[in-house]
C-alpha cells in the first residue's frame, strides 16, 4: 500500500549485490589469499566489485575473537608501519612510494600497535588494532576476555604489569635477555610464531592500508584457527552469516 518494493535480500548484506552466484568462487580467491586484481580476473569481476566483496564478507570475522582466554595465556604486541594506501587526498603527511621504511627509528607514532594473546590450551588467537600501547587501551581490549585463573605471561611492558595489579590474576614477566627467551615454561614462543605467521601472508599483499588493518587480522585469524579445514564453502558461511 506504501507503495515501497523489496524482496528477500532487502536488509541483508546481500541487498544490491549483482553476480551472487559468483560468491562460492569469491570465497575461494579469499581462502588462498588472493590480491584484489587477481581475485577480480578469476571471476571476470571489476577490480572495484573485487574489492567492495573483499571488505564486505570481511566485516563479521572482524568481530570474531575468543569470548575467554584462561591457563597460561602469552600476550605481547607487533607493529605495522601506518599506512594510507589507497587514500588521494587529506593525507596527515606527504605521499610516499610504498616500501618507504619509517622516518624514525624504533617505535613511533609511525608504527600501528597490533596486540595479540593467545591461550596455550586453544588454537584461536586474540588481535585487535590499539590505539597506543597504554594501560588504558590495553585493559579495554584484553581485560574483558581474561579468566579469574589466568597465569598471563608477557614482556616488560608496564601496562601488563598494572592490569594484574587492579584485576588480581597472575602475570609473569619473560625475562628480556635475547640468552633467557626460553625457560621451561616461561616463554613466548607461541604468540612470536603467530605474529610470523601473520606479517608472512600479510606481505603478499604489498601493504595494507591502516584503515582496513583489522579486516585483515579477522581474516588471518579465521584462516590460521582452521589451518588446513578451511574450505571455502566454510568461509563462506561464517563470512556472509
Amino acid at each position: 500500500a506504501c507503495g515501497t518494493t523489496f524482496n528477500g535480500f532487502t536488509g541483508t548484506r546481500f541487498a544490491y549485490m549483482k553476480k551472487r552466484e559468483k560468491l562460492l568462487a569469491h570465497a575461494r580467491c579469499m581462502v588462498e589469499g588472493f590480491s584484489i586484481r587477481r581475485t577480480a580476473k578469476v571471476l571476470g569481476i571489476h577490480s572495484s566489485t573485487a574489492f567492495s566483496w573483499r571488505h564486505r564478507c570481511l566485516t563479521r570475522p572482524e568481530q570474531l575473537n575468543p569470548d575467554l582466554l584462561g591457563g597460561i595465556v602469552e600476550a605481547d604486541e607487533t607493529y605495522f608501519l601506518q599506512s594510507f594506501k589507497g587514500q588521494r587526498h587529506d593525507l596527515p603527511r606527504k605521499p610516499k612510494k610504498r616500501g618507504t621504511p619509517a622516518e624514525k627509528r624504533g617505535l613511533s607514532k609511525e608504527q600501528v600497535p597490533v596486540f595479540t594473546a593467545q591461550s596455550r590450551s586453544v588454537t584461536a588467537v586474540l588481535s585487535g588494532v590499539l590505539a597506543s600501547r597504554k594501560y588504558q587501551d590495553i585493559d579495554a581490549f584484553l581485560a574483558p576476555h581474561l579468566t579469574p585463573d589466568v597465569l598471563l605471561m608477557t614482556d616488560g611492558l608496564s601496562a601488563y604489569r598494572k592490569m594484574s595489579v587492579v584485576h588480581d590474576f597472575a602475570y609473569r614477566v619473560v625475562p628480556a635477555h635475547p640468552q633467557k627467551k626460553t625457560h621451561g615454561l616461561l616463554h613466548l614462543n607461541n604468540i612470536n610464531a603467530y605474529h610470523n605467521r601473520l606479517k608472512s601472508w600479510i606481505a603478499r599483499f604489498r601493504g595494507v592500508a591502516t584503515k582496513y588493518l583489522s579486516n585483515y587480522l579477522g581474516w588471518h585469524r579465521m584462516l590460521d584457527a582452521a589451518r588446513q579445514s578451511m574450505t571455502p564453502e566454510l568461509f563462506l558461511a561464517v563470512s556472509w552469516d
